[in-house]
């Protein structure tokens, strides 16, 4: 069946996670979940090839990442953008690539639709991340990446946060006596 291929994260190795990437520091968007990404590419091998040299080496894309979600990436997919520390989830992948050396085919996920659309291209360097997805995506090269090539330290496991609401509505009982408490009226204490 074709739609059960096409939404297999096993055929692909990328997971589109049901939450929302927000932004943990104010800067410059009101909104929280208009999420400011500095140095968002992991993978600066690709982002030097696919701009035409317009962008350094030294250099890194910083990103309005607005009303998007986290991804889980596996092999054989590979992470391109993380949402660095200012945003919760802390680390996590907001876009990731799929290379098949078979069939030279590709395909990109990113976790935000909203960051392409009129309100939002020309903010940070949208813009150019539509470029290098484009490039990427019509450049007939093949792809030869290194292990060493992908910068994937600052990413983190997925940690859920507990539901304080509903661990609050289970309040467990915890009797303990201190050893340094001292009963009133007690011996141990008279006068």
């Amino acid at each position: 069946d074709w739609s059960s291929d096409v939404c297999s994260s096993d055929l692909f190795g990328i997971t589109l996670f049901q939450d929302c990437v927000l932004r943990a520091v104010f800067y410059k968007y009101n909104h929280p979940k208009e999420c400011f990404i500095k140095s968002a590419i992991i993978c600066s091998v690709l982002l030097e090839n696919n701009l035409n040299n317009s962008v350094s080496s030294d250099e890194n894309l910083s990103l309005l990442y607005p009303y998007g979600c986290s991804l889980d990436v596996f092999k054989p997919a590979v992470p391109l953008i993380g949402s660095g520390s200012t945003s919760y989830p802390v680390g996590r992948p907001v876009g990731a690539f799929y290379y098949s050396q078979l069939s030279k085919g590709k395909l990109i996920v990113f976790g935000s639709g909203h960051a392409f659309t009129d309100k939002y291209i020309e903010k940070e360097d949208n813009s150019k991340l539509l470029e290098f997805f484009l490039n990427f995506l019509t450049n007939s090269a093949d792809l030869n990446l290194e292990p060493s090539d992908i910068d994937d330290s600052e990413l983190c496991e997925y940690n859920f946060i507990p539901d304080t609401v509903q661990c609050a509505q289970r309040v467990r009982v915890c009797l303990q006596e201190s050893d340094d408490f001292i009963m009133p009226g007690s011996a141990n204490h008279l006068g």
